[in-house]
């Protein structure tokens, strides 16, 4: 299998759960039998099983990038001996539950009889270009997925993005899992447990695995692909400005797409207000696109009345609060501290990518 994963951590406790890990699954993703899983409690065990092979793996691809050859018993004898159980280091955040989005499409390998580490007898060409698609076409699903899950976790407090890695793994059964080398940098995030009074119960199995029914396959919305992937990026930053920046260049480009894609469906809905104004000429001016141009705020406007009427008004507000922090730290006209304005931008972000989402 080729396998890319999202998971995130989870402050939420369940003290009643009834099974350490509830997953769901289904036939969904860019190709036709590549499916799409969402699980909720432990660790993944496939994925910890992975991440412990790969990182036991190094030893014996650092000598061969430096030169040091070792056959195959010495590439053996080395990874078991780096082979221990435990958390891999990506999760030693103390989160009491895991969110793990998972991707994973079959395909057919050729490997040496016998052999756990170098298995591969297949053309590395071939394995290279089928890596290649994948991780070009699967990242971005699983960046539309995780929108699309939003909505439906919106009762669990989501935490920060523990793994986030878009290098796809080749896993098989008593094999070690296969990927390309990169250093990764991990930061620590330790979450406040919220101790849950419905129970398990009032986790939101049924939305989640109702909106895992309502994937696409194929391809997710690109009104939501990109400002998707900026979220995870937020996600997975290690510092507020960095979480700050990247949320706000997401809620940007989400209301950039929206607003370019919905005039139809804007101008309809103002219409119902006062069908006498000239709606269209007085919004967009020009009937060619290309010279048709508008400020964040305009398009952020454009995209709370369609999708949250109620709170266009507050949200545009935030906006425009939000902005003005983006330009003062940009200009250096003021310096501010980031944390709490990375947070507000994330959960704007995030409530509005649910939105769009689900209407996609």
């Amino acid at each position: 299998m080729l396998v890319l994963w999202r998971v995130f951590g989870m402050t939420d406790v369940y003290g009643d759960r009834p099974l350490p890990q509830w997953s769901v699954e289904e036939t969904r993703g860019p190709k036709q039998h590549d499916r799409v899983q969402v699980s909720i409690g432990d660790l993944p065990e496939d994925l910890s099983l992975t991440l412990r092979q790969w990182h036991a793996q190094k030893p014996w691809l650092l000598d061969f990038l430096t030169g040091k050859a070792s056959g195959p018993d010495e590439r053996q004898a080395s990874f078991e001996q780096s082979l221990v159980d435990g958390v891999p280091p990506e999760f030693d955040d103390p989160y009491p539950m895991w969110f793990a989005v998972r991707l994973h499409r079959p395909l057919p390998v050729t490997g040496r009889q016998g052999v756990v580490v170098g298995w591969v007898a297949d053309d590395v060409s071939a394995i290279g270009e089928a890596f290649d698609a994948f991780e070009e076409h699967g990242n971005r699903y699983l960046d539309g997925a995780v929108a699309r899950l939003l909505a439906a976790i919106r009762p669990m407090n989501l935490g920060r993005l523990c793994y986030s890695d878009r290098r796809a793994f080749l896993t098989a059964p008593g094999r070690a899992a296969i990927t390309t080398p990169q250093p990764k940098v991990t930061v620590r995030d330790a979450g406040l447990r919220v101790e849950r009074a419905g129970g398990w119960s009032s986790a939101p199995i049924l939305a989640i695995t109702e909106a895992m029914r309502s994937m696409p396959s194929g391809a997710f919305s690109k009104k939501i692909t990109g400002a998707a992937e900026w979220f995870v990026a937020s996600r997975a930053a290690k510092d507020s400005i960095s979480r700050f920046i990247f949320a706000f260049a997401g809620l940007e480009l989400l209301a950039t797409q929206v607003e370019k894609n919905s005039r139809r469906a804007l101008t309809e809905q103002l219409r119902k207000v006062n069908s006498n104004l000239p709606i269209n000429e007085l919004l967009w001016p020009s009937t060619d696109d290309d010279r048709v141009s508008r400020n964040f705020l305009f398009r952020f406007a454009a995209m709370s009345t369609l999708y949250s009427s109620d709170t266009a008004i507050q949200d545009v507000e935030k906006a425009r609060s939000l902005l003005g922090t983006r330009n003062n730290f940009f200009h250096g006209v003021e310096r501010v501290a980031m944390d709490d304005r990375a947070v507000e931008c994330q959960e704007l972000l995030r409530r509005y990518l649910a939105l769009v989402a689900v209407g996609a």
